[in-house]
């Protein structure tokens, strides 16, 4: 029997850590390790988590802490502790179809990642997405995710031990640095093959937020350097998605916001202009962000602030119609 490492990284999690813990309980296949690793939560998770561990000891559970480092540190200290020949990756807020690892397990080929389907939950309600039928070329995999057409994330995979073991998240990155790691993996692989009706239920969190003018470069500074390397892993194979992809994550991050003086700040920082201006222009396939690549570079400022508040009104007026629809 093929024992399964089962990586949950976890922080502040005490409203779902339960509930994610006992959907890996309920699993019909049985020979997996969980292998928590809390990284300096400040609430009840980790005693939470030991409870569990007391109450199932049928179960094997490892739970070590660390301070404060991040998920990628998190998992990478999951990836050296674990004993089992598959590793996949759960997060803390999230939650398994029962007979998940079963159906994943038994779709596992050589060269082949196995990929569940998913769908993503909010309270009560819980939301279909699209769903993946076949085995595809690990290339139409990756244009998948550049293209938004499929999250590039590492949960509801399984990866093979012993290639696994061989990588390492980058702590240094905090924005698609799973990406990064999962389009790595799927350098050393030739398919991925979908699980149909078997789904992981992943959180969704849809709420706006409002972040600093140095939190918004951060990010992408974070999101610009992943997407380099994996460019660099793919051999230029998909500048032009990489292009679209920068300039769609950064104008969802101006949308972050909130002072006229911070997206000054923004727009004139010199590691933002420096990556406005490695964007081509001919790869970036809307009109819309086409014109807002130009924008950028000629730093129109009042126009990129008319703009993002536009796009923000667009957002409110949108959720306010689905709070509307839901509650009739």
């Amino acid at each position: 029997m093929k024992k399964i490492s089962i990586i949950i990284p976890l922080y502040n999690a005490e409203k779902y850590i339960e509930k994610c813990l006992y959907s890996i309980k309920r699993q019909t296949y049985s020979n997996y390790e969980i292998i928590i690793v809390d990284d300096g939560s400040k609430d009840n998770s980790l005693k939470m988590c030991e409870k569990f561990k007391n109450e199932n000891k049928n179960i094997i559970l490892k739970i070590f802490t660390q301070k404060n480092e991040g998920p990628s540190s998190a998992r990478n200290r999951g990836i050296a502790n674990a004993e089992g020949d598959y590793i996949t990756f759960v997060d803390s807020d999230d939650y398994l179809e029962e007979n998940l690892l079963e159906a994943l397990l038994n779709c596992c080929e050589k060269d082949t990642m196995v990929r569940s389907n998913y769908k993503t939950f909010k309270g009560n309600k819980i939301f279909n997405n699209k769903t993946e039928k076949h085995k595809i070329l690990v290339g139409d995999f990756i244009e998948k995710i550049l293209a938004n057409s499929f999250p590039g994330c590492v949960w509801g995979c399984f990866f093979e031990t012993k290639i696994i073991k061989k990588m390492k998240f980058s702590s240094e990155l905090h924005f698609m640095e799973d990406t990064l790691f999962l389009v790595e993996y799927l350098n050393n692989i030739k398919y991925v093959k979908f699980v149909e009706a078997n789904y992981y239920y992943c959180l969704s969190n849809t709420n706006s937020i409002t972040l600093s003018s140095d939190n918004i470069l951060n990010n992408v500074k974070s999101f610009n350097k992943s997407l380099d390397e994996i460019n660099l892993i793919t051999k230029n194979s998909y500048e032009k998605l990489i292009d679209n992809k920068k300039i769609i994550l950064i104008e969802k991050e101006l949308a972050k916001v909130s002072k006229f003086k911070e997206l000054k700040a923004i727009i004139n920082n010199q590691d933002f202009i420096g990556i406005i201006n490695k964007i081509q222009k001919e790869h970036i396939n809307s009109k819309i962000y086409s014109m807002l690549l130009s924008v950028y570079l000629n730093k129109n400022l009042l126009f990129i602030y008319i703009y993002v508040n536009f796009r923000k009104g667009l957002k409110k007026i949108k959720k306010l119609g689905e709070k509307e629809w839901n509650c009739q």
